[in-house]
């Protein structure tokens, strides 16, 4: 196993604030580590597989999970065997919503944790293009 380096934009062992320490010892945080482990360890969704796709499907596979999150909100019934968000980027058979609203919020925010590793993992200079017309 190779050794870890961790890049925070601020010392996390000196949170300022005890609500700064419940944020990073909380459940929220832990379940979307956990999601975002999954996705990597569980679905071979790594940094470098993501690079191969398009930015834009991580950042609307999010999005339909955070929409789906939003209907359980507002008491609209989501069933796992419906089609997927308009929003999702992929085969409907990957499409997978969770039965609570908490739980496709998580999916969510690791997903969009992806796009921002993609982003993060670009090659200095490199640029991104986005089809526009696509994400309509």
């Amino acid at each position: 196993m190779s050794a870890l380096t961790f890049h925070a934009p601020f010392p996390v062992d000196r949170a300022i604030s005890h609500d700064g320490i419940a944020v990073l010892t909380g459940a929220g945080l832990a379940a979307l580590i956990a999601e975002r482990v999954k996705q990597v360890d569980v679905h071979g969704r790594t940094i470098a597989a993501d690079q191969k796709n398009e930015l834009l499907d991580l950042a609307l596979a999010g999005i339909s999970y955070a929409n789906t999150a939003t209907d359980q909100l507002a008491g609209i019934r989501i069933s796992p065997e419906g089609e997927p968000e308009p929003t999702y980027p992929w085969p409907a058979e990957g499409w997978r919503p969770e039965p609570t609203a908490r739980a496709n919020l998580v999916k969510a925010a690791a997903l969009i944790w992806a796009a921002i590793d993609y982003l993060d993992h670009l090659p200095a200079g490199a640029s991104v293009a986005v089809d526009l017309d696509r994400a309509a």
